[in-house]
């Protein structure tokens, strides 16, 4: 069965410690270093949690604007605010909390929360982590 091609990093160790340099194939002019805090790391790049939770943020905020232009809307701005929270033991990304503002002409709120209902739906990264990290979020109107 033919697929969708296939996400391809690759990650090399750079330092004596865990700094990694991680690069897509896809962008690989656009590399992320990744590092943990003291004294396991250095503290000079992404945690993987950190990165984790953009990625939800990024993916999440693509469906959603990328559903209301579907819709024939004009989307004249859209922030996200993000908390990811971990928990200690083991450490894991617990729980994330996000609020979405949108400004889109003639959109009402109830069109918001089934923007936001379908976007949990077809978000790669938000099908990934169901089951493991409990997720609430709101889209607010500007």
């Amino acid at each position: 069965m033919m697929g969708l091609a296939p996400v391809k990093i690759n990650l090399q160790l750079v330092d004596d410690k865990v700094k990694f340099i991680g690069q897509s194939e896809t962008n690989p002019d656009r590399p992320i270093t990744f590092d943990y805090v003291p004294p396991l790391g250095s503290g000079d790049g992404y945690a993987g949690i950190e990165l984790l939770t953009m990625s939800f943020a990024g993916c999440v905020s693509t469906a959603i604007v990328g559903l209301l232009k579907r819709q024939g809307k004009k989307v004249e701005s859209y922030k996200m605010e993000i908390t990811g929270h971990k928990s200690e033991t083991p450490l894991s990304l617990e729980s994330i909390e996000f609020s979405a503002t949108v400004s889109a002409a003639e959109t009402t709120d109830q069109e918001l929360a089934q923007i936001l209902d379908l976007a949990e739906k077809i978000s790669p990264v938000w099908m990934a982590i169901k089951g493991n990290v409990m997720v609430k979020g709101k889209i607010n109107s500007k």
